[in-house]
């Protein structure tokens, strides 16, 4: 019994001086957004429309056919469709009987709160062309924070007429950049639309291919 009882001790001593190696630590690489991932979703647009470069400067406030020596009012309205072009910008603008859509990524970030708050409602002035503009919420995206900007835009021409058109922007902000989605539309066509649903949709598909998903592309 002495002996197994030694035997005993003098293993547990060894095992007291054994430690089982600490676990590796997986390796998780964070993927880089790419801003070409905007290309990848133009074939979800439908077969009639013509794809084209995007009008300069490309930001959400030229696509509403607004002016340069544009002016907000609210001043501080006026970073919601403005953007800096940078080595990010990238996009696309397609034409079809349902409207115009034009689709961009540029550097941006969220706006805050206080920005959000107010700019409930606002207008942006440009030459002889008003919009008056609606700040809400944006459709859900996983991860990123999304705004969506309703613009009804009025232009006096020569004769003393005004003509009007119907935009709406849908920006979701990640990775730093500001991804967008804009269809612009006459309220007197009678042109079949796009489906509601299709903007957030488009804007769905773009932060997915932006952050690595697959789209294909025509």
């Amino acid at each position: 019994m002495r002996v197994v009882a030694c035997l005993l001790l003098v293993s547990l001593c060894a095992a007291c001086g054994r430690s089982d190696p600490a676990p590796t630590p997986s390796s998780t690489v964070p993927r880089v957004a790419d801003p070409a991932g905007i290309d990848r979703i133009r074939t979800r647009l439908p077969a009639d429309y013509e794809i084209a470069p995007l009008p300069t400067p490309p930001m959400p406030v030229t696509f509403w056919g607004i002016a340069p020596g544009w002016s907000a009012q609210p001043a501080v309205c006026a970073t919601l469709p403005a953007v800096a072009p940078d080595a990010a910008t990238r996009g696309w603008a397609a034409s079809g009987p349902g409207g115009i859509v034009y689709a961009l990524v540029a550097a941006g970030a969220a706006p805050t709160p206080e920005v959000r708050g107010e700019c409930a409602t606002w207008t942006l002035t440009g030459g002889r062309t008003t919009a008056a503009v609606t700040l809400g919420d944006g459709p859900p995206i996983t991860g990123a924070a999304t705004v969506a900007m309703t613009a009804v835009v009025t232009t006096s021409v020569e004769n003393g007429t005004e003509t009007h058109s119907h935009a709406r922007t849908l920006v979701a902000y990640v990775d730093h950049l500001a991804v967008s989605v804009t269809v612009v539309t006459d309220p007197g066509s009678d042109a079949t639309r796009l489906p509601e649903q299709q903007p957030a949709q488009l804007l769905d598909a773009a932060v997915r291919a932006i952050r690595g998903g697959t789209e294909a592309t025509r």
